[in-house]
């Protein structure tokens, strides 16, 4: 589990010299996404005037593939709105100049569909940089999200609703030494 500390180191990371893949890597940091769901969102699924994120899409194995490897752009049956904090507001729309249109993924500034490995390329380098002993990947941002909001008071049914969870032991169980008694 990521420490305050390297997550203030991230947070430095993300901020700096960005571009697609680091504005995905705040958002599941931020946003509590895994990595699917970031792979899966276009401009067109941020709306920065009303502060809400939508997750219309996700990248993930289609039932009928063959091959592991073998990805799609799937719909949900039913979209997530998210409303955005207003420092993720702020984020994206400092860095709008990135996404040519509304088309773009968010992950790679373009019409074509990310690949997974791309995010922990640049999770990797930040590890380097910032000398991050714990492991970095978007599970772990994702994690770090969890835990912090946990920390905050946030209760257990409310985060689970946001982040999409819909058995609360799941998170009970893997985050219980962050909930107080």
């Amino acid at each position: 589990m990521l420490t305050e500390q390297e997550c203030c180191l991230i947070e430095r990371g993300l901020t700096e010299s960005v571009e697609p893949r680091k504005v995905a890597a705040y958002l599941s940091f931020h946003m509590g996404l895994m990595l699917a769901e970031v792979a899966g969102l276009r401009r067109c699924d941020i709306d920065l005037k009303g502060g809400s994120l939508t997750l219309n899409h996700y990248i993930g194995k289609p039932e009928d593939a063959e091959r592991s490897f073998d990805v799609d752009f799937l719909s949900y049956d039913e979209p997530r709105v998210l409303l955005m904090p207003p420092h993720v507001i702020r984020y994206i729309s400092q860095h709008e100049d990135l996404y040519a249109d509304e088309g773009c993924f968010i992950m790679t500034g373009e019409k074509t569909m990310p690949a997974f490995y791309m995010m922990q390329n640049i999770l990797t380098s930040l590890k380097l940089k910032y000398k991050i002993d714990s492991t970095l990947s978007m599970s772990e941002l994702r994690n770090a999200f969890i835990r912090r909001n946990i920390q905050a008071g946030m209760d257990l049914y409310s985060l689970c609703d946001y982040i999409g969870i819909k058995q609360p032991n799941v998170i009970l169980n893997r985050f219980r030494e962050y909930f107080t008694p």
